[in-house]
């Protein structure tokens, strides 16, 4: 089943450095359509970054760019690779800005679907 990530809406449940790059593990990840994605990790490979605030919890807005260009659609396992920017604003009020030179979607081998039951 392919699913189409919608950034606003997703809950963030951490951000790490890792080897040089930037991940962000999503807790759970809204989708198009309707309904939530849990195990979904975006990695930014050579990524420098900056925030504001507290870089957690449900995203309010979220963008991705590549090669200064909005990427509409987001379907895991892409890898869009270019000049890649990942702006995030929270519903806390924090923001976190990164830039690298791809952003990978990775889903955990025990990767979940669960569909919007609310009316």
């Amino acid at each position: 089943m392919e699913f189409q990530l919608v950034l606003a809406d997703s809950e963030v449940g951490r951000i790490t450095a890792a080897d040089g790059g930037l991940r962000v593990e999503l807790a759970a990840a809204a989708v198009l359509g309707g309904g939530w994605l849990q195990g979904l990790v975006l990695v930014l490979d050579d990524a420098t970054s900056t925030h504001d605030g507290a870089a957690f919890g449900r995203l309010a807005e979220g963008q991705v760019r590549v090669d200064g260009h909005v990427v509409t659609t987001l379907s895991p396992p892409a890898t869009p690779d270019g000049d890649v920017e990942l702006a995030l604003r929270f519903a806390g009020g924090g923001s976190l800005a990164a830039r690298g030179r791809r952003l990978r979607l990775l889903l955990a081998a025990d990767a979940r679907f669960n569909e919007d039951l609310s009316c």
